[in-house]
């Protein structure tokens, strides 16, 4: 009966076991991962299977950043030790709280060294289920008060064995899953439509102000206005979804089996009722299917106002690399390179300091003094667990901090090779406050906020910063704030500032929109949780928060 004490009396056709107990039910069990004997530094490799170290293992998902890897051959020669999906990852030491579900993308991966693998085998247990059932917040301060270690944790098979598990009948247990599951489906699409658009906008940076691609076109004789790429002829059984650009800015998106005949019918007038009123300009993205069914599921999906939003960010991201940019834009561009102590810079801009770029912002104040005032605490921990602000009353933050405003970047200056620029989601009105280890600056016009934000991420910005590095303890390296205002940068024309914002602007803006919707999903799946996996709540019941909130 030990699960009672974690989540308290339960529904009558539910059970109490452990970890341990339906893992070996199922056939499946919990296994430490290889040990350092088996696998050593020299065998990993840059190219080949996946390793899944404690690192890797995020929100109940592997985080493929940085991942090792490993040869086929150790892959084979450690095949007991690969993971499936269903399967659940936990590390071993340190944050022993933290584990991640195998999904099919991971399948055949290695539960690295430093990890224990959750397998629970055939028939009994819903992995999907299980794996939030040990995010609940109880569960987890069960594991992480019964590893051994004063220092550092340290986790066994024996102590996850002895986990106490809350089994409710298979179909409920598949029902919770999908209930949160649902809100982790709409987080995860709101995490890779950022990804998306922030990578856009900073790839634009890279091109305008890094490669001076648009300068190197027009001193090549290449403009880089109008280009129009030429899609693949058609072929048997092969099947593309595809996207015109119209003259209204509007995008059409269709199937075909031959992009350019079809593109042709468009421009003709008897292509869709659509482009005959609104020509199109361009094929502006296409794809290959196998299947007319795989094309025209596709096309469901892309109509859809997150395929569509997904489609707009991917066209521009396509016309960054290939250079296309309308003639007004193309025509801000100066015809050549000169030199400079930089290297080769556009002709007409100019080399200026950081602190030309921004203003440090230096107000600074005590939450201690508003006890019971909320505040938006913008700290280190927070950014590294996913940039959200953790909210705080006044009486629990000690230390004095730096005041967060309205439209500012936030730039860490400890340990800066560990890459911190927060673009941070302050509204009028909240008050928000960071730790000292930032600097809060806002952009000196004719700067914007993404200007600076991409400024501050860039690759040459990144390595001068590291280089401004102090101290001799490699976990408390700070750069110092003279030092980083003082860094030198390239200082473009006004008017090409402008024309970057008017591109830039609204997707960063959206990126804070996903992030904000995304924080409100995940509170709302940490409230029902612990609900539903004890049965205070039953799905029905929970059905309609979800239902209101995707």
């Amino acid at each position: 009966m030990a699960g009672e004490e974690l989540v308290g009396p339960l529904p009558t056709d539910w059970g109490y076991t452990t970890l341990g107990e339906v893992c070996a039910r199922g056939g499946g069990e919990v296994q430490t991962g290889p040990f350092g004997s088996q696998l050593h530094a020299a065998d990993y490799v840059s190219d080949g299977v996946p390793s899944i170290m404690p690192q890797n293992i995020g929100d109940n998902r592997v985080v493929r950043d940085g991942i090792a890897r490993i040869s086929a051959g150790d892959a084979q020669r450690l095949s007991r030790y690969l993971v499936r999906p269903g399967d659940i990852v936990y590390s071993r030491r340190g944050d022993v709280e933290r584990r991640a579900l195998i999904r099919d993308a991971e399948d055949g991966w290695l539960c690295g060294t430093g990890c224990l693998r959750v397998r629970f085998g055939g028939g009994y247990i819903d992995p999907t289920f299980a794996s939030y059932y040990l995010g609940d917040a109880r569960v987890r301060e069960w594991v992480v008060r019964h590893a051994h270690g004063a220092t550092m944790p340290n986790l066994n098979t024996g102590i996850l064995s002895a986990l106490p598990f809350v089994e409710p009948p298979p179909p409920e247990q598949r029902a919770i899953a999908h209930i949160l599951g649902t809100l982790d489906d709409k987080i995860e699409l709101n995490r890779r439509m950022s990804e998306t658009l922030e990578a856009m906008a900073r790839a634009l940076f890279k091109s305008w102000f890094v490669d001076f691609d648009p300068v190197r076109a027009k001193a090549e004789g290449r403009l880089p206005a109008g280009r129009q790429a030429t899609p693949p002829g058609a072929g048997a059984g092969i099947w593309f979804v595809y996207a015109l650009e119209c003259e209204n800015g509007s995008v059409y998106i269709g199937h075909t089996e031959d992009v350019a005949r079809r593109f042709d019918e468009h421009l003709s007038g008897k292509g869709a009722e659509w482009t005959k009123r609104h020509p199109p300009r361009r094929i502006a993205y296409w794809e290959e299917l196998p299947t007319l069914n795989a094309a025209t599921e596709r096309e469901k999906k892309l109509k859809t106002g997150a395929g569509r939003e997904w489609l707009k960010a991917e066209i521009a991201a396509r016309d960054v690399v290939s250079g296309a940019l309308p003639s007004s834009i193309a025509d801000l561009f100066p015809p050549r390179l000169v030199d400079s102590e930089l290297g080769e810079m556009p002709e007409g801009w100019k080399i200026g300091r950081f602190g030309d770029v921004v203003e440090q912002l230096r107000d600074q104040e005590n939450p201690l003094s508003s006890p019971d005032s909320l505040f938006h605490h913008f700290s280190i921990p927070a950014f590294d667990e996913g940039q959200s602000p953790k909210p705080e009353y006044g009486e629990s933050i000690k230390s004095l901090k730096s005041r967060v405003p309205v439209g500012v970047i936030l730039l860490s200056k400890l340990n800066p090779e560990i890459e911190r620029v927060w673009m941070v989601d302050v509204r009028p009105g909240e008050r928000a406050v960071c730790s000292t280890e930032f600097l809060v600056l806002r952009a000196l016009s004719p700067f914007t906020r993404s200007y600076v934000y991409c400024l501050t991420r860039s690759p040459l910005f990144r390595q001068q910063i590291e280089g401004l590095v102090t101290g001799t303890s490699k976990s408390h390296q700070r750069a110092q704030v003279d030092s980083i205002l003082n860094l030198t940068v390239v200082v473009p024309l006004p008017s090409i500032v402008t024309a970057f914002d008017n591109s830039t602007d609204s997707l960063l803006a959206r990126t804070l929109e996903c992030r904000r919707e995304s924080h409100i999903l995940a509170a709302l799946r940490d409230t029902l949780l612990p609900k539903l996996i004890s049965g205070e709540l039953r799905v029905k019941d929970a059905e309609r928060f979800v239902g209101r909130a995707v």
